[in-house]
C-alpha cells in the first residue's frame, strides 16, 4: 500500500501548451499506462477542414506523440473507454458522421460512418457495457447503441420530440438524453428524456426551473442521483451566464443547486462525479480586463450538498479555455483546453487534488526564509508534525484537507525564529490529505501532502 502511494503522490503537476502552425485546440483528455492522451481539432490550413489530432504525453507532459485522424471532420465529442476513446465526428462537406475508437497510441481501432443521421449535436457515451450514440438529424432527434467494436446494435428516431440533444448517460438500465427546450422570448428550458436500455418507453420530462435562459451542458448518473451542469443567464444576474449544478432524484425532482458566479461571464464546460462530491471545469471573464488577458481557465469542486468548497483559475497571458477534466490516479485532475495568443493552441494542464499546478509536499526554495517539511510521511500514528523554519516568530493558520477538498481540521500555532516542530493531534483516517500553512499576514502559504495508510503498521 505505501509503495503504491508513494508512486502516485510523485505524478508532477504542469501546464503543457502545443505550439503548431495553423489552429487546433484540445476538447478531452485521460490517463493511460504510460503517461496522458489528449483530443482535439487540428486545421490542416487557415480556414482549412479540421481534423481530430491525437497526442500522447508523458506524466511530466512532454509529447511523446502525434497522430492526425485518416478522415477529415471536426471532433464534435468524445468519450473515455477502457482501452482509449471513442470519438464523433462530424464531416458537413460530405454531410456524414463518424464515431472511431482510438487507443491510447492515437491508432484507430475501428470506424463507423453515418450518412445524414446524427448531423447536428452528436454526443457519445460509454455505458458501461457498449455505446450511446445521441444527436439530431434533419427530421428528429436520434439515439443509436453500438458495441465496442463499432457494430449499430440499434438507432431510433423520436420525430414527436423537437428538442436539442445536449448529452447522454446511463444508470442502471435506463438512458438519460438531457435536452434544450426553446421557449418564448429570450427564455431556455431544460428536459431530460427517458428511455429503457432498448431505446423504447421514451418518457420526457421538463427541469421545473424558474424562466430564465439556460444552456444545459452534461448529465451524470450515479445511485446518488441526476446531476446536470448548465449555464444561466437571469435578469438577476445582469444578462450574463453563471455556472450551475444541479442535483435531481430519479422523480425528476430538484433537490439542490450549487452555482459559481462572478462579476461577468462564467460558462462551465465539463463536470466530473468524484466518490464524494464534484468538479466542475469551465472558463471565467471575471478578470481585470485586458486586450492580452480575457479569460482563465476555472476548476471547482462542490461537497455533496453542492456547496461550493474550494475554487481555482488558471492562465496564461492570453485568452485561455477549460473544455474537459478528468480525474487521475492520485487523485489530481486533468485538464484540456485551449490558448488564444495568435490563434487557438492545445493546453493540457495537469493539477493536484485541491486543483493547484504549485507541486505539492516540498519546501518552497523560492522562500527560504519561511519553510516546511513534514517529519515523517506516511503518517503511523494518524498524527501530524512537521518543522517549520522561519527567520523571525510568526503565527501560522493551518488547515488539512481530505482528497475531495474538504476541511477537516483548522488551526493555527505560533512558531519562534529558526527551526520549530508543530504538533497537529487529530485521528485522521487512511487517505490522502493536503496540509496548508499560511503566513495571514503576508499571504503566503505552502502546500504539502500527508499520508495516512491503512492495514497495518
Amino acid at each position: 500500500m505505501i509503495p503504491l502511494l508513494n508512486l502516485l503522490l510523485s505524478l508532477p503537476c504542469f501546464s503543457t501548451v502545443i505550439e503548431s502552425e495553423y489552429p487546433q485546440l484540445f476538447s478531452y483528455s485521460k490517463e493511460t499506462g504510460s503517461g496522458y492522451m489528449t483530443l482535439g481539432n487540428l486545421s490542416s490550413s487557415w480556414g482549412g477542414v479540421p481534423h481530430l489530432v491525437t497526442y500522447t504525453f508523458d506524466e511530466y507532459g512532454m509529447i511523446s506523440s502525434q497522430t492526425t485522424a485518416s478522415f477529415p471532420g471536426a471532433l464534435q465529442n468524445a468519450t473515455d473507454v477502457q482501452d482509449g476513446m471513442v470519438v464523433v465526428c462530424s464531416d458537413s462537406d460530405n454531410g456524414v458522421v463518424r464515431v472511431a475508437g482510438i487507443d491510447e497510441t492515437g491508432s484507430e481501432n475501428w470506424l463507423t460512418v453515418f450518412a445524414g443521421e446524427f448531423a447536428e449535436n452528436a454526443v457519445v457515451r460509454d455505458s458501461g457495457s457498449d455505446i450511446l450514440l445521441a444527436g439530431n438529424d434533419a427530421e428528429a432527434l436520434r439515439i443509436a447503441r453500438l458495441n465496442y467494436s463499432g457494430e449499430v446494435l440499434w438507432s431510433i428516431p423520436y420525430p414527436e420530440i423537437d428538442l436539442s440533444v445536449c448529452d447522454i448517460s446511463a444508470y442502471n438500465g435506463d438512458i438519460y438524453v438531457l435536452c434544450q427546450v426553446e421557449q418564448s422570448s429570450w427564455d431556455r428550458g431544460i428536459s431530460i428524456l427517458v428511455l429503457n436500455e432498448t431505446g423504447g418507453d421514451p418518457q420526457l420530462f421538463a427541469v421545473g426551473l424558474p424562466a430564465w435562459r439556460y444552456s444545459p451542458v452534461s448529465i451524470e448518473a450515479d445511485p446518488r442521483g441526476l446531476f446536470i451542469l448548465a449555464n444561466v443567464m437571469t435578469e438577476e444576474n445582469n444578462m450574463i451566464y453563471e455556472s450551475m449544478l444541479l442535483k435531481l432524484n430519479y422523480f425528476m425532482e430538484i433537490q439542490w443547486a450549487g452555482s459559481r458566479n462572478g462579476t461577468s461571464w462564467e460558462r462551465g464546460t465539463d463536470l466530473l462525479l468524484l466518490n464524494e462530491g464534484f468538479t466542475v471545469c469551465g472558463w471565467t471573464n471575471s478578470l481585470s480586463f485586458s486586450e492580452s488577458n480575457r479569460s482563465d481557465l476555472f476548476v471547482c469542486n462542490y461537497d455533496e450538498n453542492g456547496e461550493l468548497l474550494w475554487d481555482r483559475t488558471h492562465g496564461t497571458s492570453s485568452t485561455d479555455y477549460g473544455l474537459d477534466v478528468s480525474q487521475v490516479s492520485d487523485g489530481g485532475f486533468l485538464f484540456s483546453g485551449c490558448v488564444t495568443e495568435e490563434f487557438y493552441k492545445g493546453w493540457l494542464l495537469k493539477t493536484d487534488s485541491l486543483g493547484f499546478l504549485v507541486p505539492q509536499g516540498f519546501e518552497n526554495p523560492a522562500n527560504p526564509s519561511f519553510s516546511a517539511v513534514l517529519t515523517s510521511n506516511p503518517l503511523r500514528s494518524g498524527a501530524l508534525s512537521f518543522t517549520v523554519n522561519c527567520t523571525e516568530s510568526r503565527m501560522l493558520e493551518i488547515s488539512i484537507f481530505d482528497i475531495a477538498g474538504r476541511i477537516v481540521t483548522e488551526t493555527s500555532s505560533t512558531v519562534q525564529s529558526g527551526e520549530s516542530t508543530v504538533d497537529i493531534v487529530h485521528s485522521l483516517p487512511p487517505g490522502i490529505y493536503s496540509v496548508r500553512i499560511l503566513l495571514p499576514t503576508e499571504d503566503r502559504e505552502i502546500c504539502l501532502r500527508a499520508v495516512v495508510p491503512g492495514g497495518g503498521k
